[in-house]
This record gives structure tokens, C-alpha cells and sequence, in this order.
């Protein structure tokens, strides 16, 4: 991911897990993803040799299955030549002698060398320079690296419950849009909200429409993942049903809404007066309260 090489040896071949194709395959891969120097992220010091991330982003960066990633980490575990341990995001694992893999004589010479362009004046300044903003893109991409494979872990997840376009590659320009949606605000707990509102959403998940929601459309730009999470897709309110009424009611609320649907009912059939006769009114009045009164003692 991003410019820059990593050394391997000939000696390699020697390696016991040389012909494990799974355990060959995860181990080069975990070269690549680890830091060149120490890196702040989020907090913690991931040291040189040292990256974050999970069994599943593992699986997307290899084409393994997770199953096969979690033998060849063990396998890899028993002859020292990783450790892993529980971090913020993830787990950290250590690759035990990265440093041993990584450097020689040639590294020195390149740095001391790099060294000499950056106190050049005039064009080798400008060189130096060049150099130097390449080598801050390279170690913020670094630094975006955990944080993306975590999202791409938590899409996955959700794509494969609600049937959407699971990421296979956490490519150059993914990595890119990520770390641009980061700086702009985005958060690993503002990103769980936004799947949440996803997994609620007919719009998004395509069950109103032919589009669903894609991983790259929600870190295209600063527009998408924000109009999610502020929920602009919800689900319109549903209106009440006329069956709705006692869903939700506890038992006494049920039972103050049967007494004042009965009194409503006995109000109709005593309440009414033939005609403007007032002991006509006041008998009907009176069979009423007898009637109401005989209701609630039952009920009690």
C-alpha cells in the first residue's frame, strides 16, 4: 500500500514455512502492512514492526479464509516469529524480528544519502522537499491502515447479513478517500451509527428501489457517509392502524380504556332524551349513573 518496497531475502527459501502457502502468504502480507517507524494512532504507539488489525481484514488482504489466517497465525506464534496481543481497534501483532528482515547496510547507505539531498541548497532543496512530503503521505497512509481495515471488518459484517457488495480490497484509493473522510471528522463510533442507520433503511439497502448502498459511495466524498448518519434515509413513519390501539397499552391502561369505551356506550344508549321534557331528561340521566355505577363495581 503506497510507494516504498519491502525486503526479502533469499535466505527465505530456507525458511521453515517456506512451502506453507497459506502461512507464506500471510506472513509477506503482514511485512507490507507493518510500520516501517514508530507511529502514534489514536492514542497508542504502534512501534516498527507493528500493525493492527483482525482475522477477517486478514482474510480480505489475502484471499485466505479466516480459518486458514487463524492456523498460520498460530503456526507463526509457535515459532516466535509473531506475537500478537489485544489493542484498541483490533489486535496488535509483532513480528518478532522485523528489524532482522528489514535491515542492512544498504538501508544506512540510503539514509545517510537522503541525508546529504536535504542539505543540498537550491534544486537538491527542492528534491529534499519532494522527498520529504512523499514520505508524509506514505506514513499518514500507514497511519489510516488500521483504521481502514477496522471499517472494512465492520462493512463486511453488515454487508453479509443484509446482502450487500461485501470489499475485497482495501485498495490505494480507498485508503486515500478514508484517511480524507478521517481528517474531515469521520470517527470509528460516528461509522458504527452510520451501519446501524444502513441496516434500518429499505432506501439504502435496496428493498424500494434497484440501488443499494455501496462501501464506495459512503466514503466518496464528505457528503454521503454525513447524510446517514443524520439519518436523511430513514424509513418514512408508519401511520396507525385502526387495530393499533392496545399494542403497546399496559394492563391498566387497558382496563381505564374498556371502562370509558363501556360509560361511552351506556352514555348512547341512556343518555338520549325523547323530548324536551325535564322528567323525561332527569330519568334518563339517572339510569345512566345507575348503569355507569353497576359497571365499575363489576369491574372492581
Amino acid at each position: 500500500m503506497g510507494a516504498g518496497y519491502i525486503k526479502l531475502h533469499r535466505s527465505m527459501r530456507d525458511w521453515e514455512w517456506y512451502n506453507d502457502l497459506p502461512v507464506f502468504r500471510l506472513f509477506t502480507s503482514m511485512l507490507f502492512m507493518a510500520n516501517w517507524k514508530d507511529k502514534r494512532w489514536q492514542g497508542i504507539v504502534i512501534k516498527r514492526g507493528q500493525f493492527i488489525s483482525g482475522r477477517k481484514a486478514l482474510a480480505i488482504e489475502t484471499g485466505l479464509s479466516e480459518k486458514q489466517v487463524r492456523t498460520a497465525i498460530e503456526k507463526l506464534k509457535s515459532t516466535n516469529e509473531l506475537a500478537t496481543e489485544k489493542a484498541k481497534g483490533g489486535t496488535l501483532f509483532t513480528i518478532a524480528n522485523y528489524s532482522k528482515y528489514q535491515d542492512d547496510s544498504d538501508v544506512s547507505g540510503q539514509e545517510k544519502a537522503t541525508e546529504k539531498a536535504k542539505e543540498r541548497p537550491g534544486k537538491g532543496q527542492a528534491t529534499a522537499t519532494t522527498k520529504e512530503r512523499k514520505k508524509e503521505r506514505k506514513e499518514e497512509e500507514s497511519m489510516s491502515q488500521p483504521f481502514a481495515s477496522e471499517l472494512v471488518t465492520r462493512w463486511n459484517t453488515l454487508a453479509a447479513e443484509q446482502n450487500l457488495a461485501c470489499v475485497k480490497t482495501i485498495s490505494k484509493s480507498r485508503t486515500s478517500k478514508i484517511s480524507s473522510r478521517v481528517k474531515e471528522g469521520l470517527s470509528m463510533e460516528q461509522f458504527v451509527r452510520v451501519l446501524e442507520e444502513i441496516a434500518v433503511s429499505d432506501f439504502l439497502l435496496g428493498k424500494s428501489r434497484s440501488w443499494k448502498v455501496s462501501f464506495d459511495w459512503l466514503i466518496d466524498n464528505d457528503r454521503n457517509w454525513l447524510k446517514v448518519y443524520e439519518g436523511t434515509y430513514r424509513n418514512a413513519p408508519q401511520s396507525q392502524t385502526p387495530f393499533s390501539a392496545g399494542r403497546f397499552e399496559t394492563a391498566q391502561e387497558r382496563r381505564q380504556r374498556e371502562i370509558k369505551e363501556q360509560e361511552e356506550r351506556l352514555l348512547r344508549k341512556f343518555g338520549g332524551v325523547a323530548d324536551d321534557a325535564a322528567d323525561k331528561t332527569a330519568d334518563a340521566n339517572a339510569r345512566f349513573v345507575e348503569a355507569t355505577e353497576l359497571f365499575r363495581r363489576e369491574e372492581g
